[in-house]
């Protein structure tokens, strides 16, 4: 009975752990440096991306434009692509 005791509490602690390390990699996101930038720059970055010459999609699908890729890597990011005009 006491093993089955110690061994619930090892479970729980196990999931304290990774819900805590859910809120540390929460935080780090948070204070990423790319999350600084302002809108105007971000806005700026996405546009050269999408219309360089160079650029090819990084998506394996060819039909994807870099405007819809880089709308789903985060909400800021669709918020900035979709809030730049030129980019459509």
């Amino acid at each position: 009975m006491e093993a089955k005791c110690l061994e619930d509490q090892i479970l729980q602690l196990k999931y304290q752990l990774k819900l805590k390390h859910q809120d540390l990699a929460a935080m780090y996101n948070i204070s990423a440096p790319i999350r600084r930038l302002p809108f105007e720059l971000l806005s700026r970055i996405f546009y050269e991306y999408c219309f360089l010459k160079e650029t090819k999609p990084i998506a394996s699908r060819k039909s994807s434009k870099p405007q819809l890729l880089i709308s789903q890597i985060c909400f800021t990011w669709r918020k900035v692509a979709f809030g730049t005009p030129r980019l459509w």
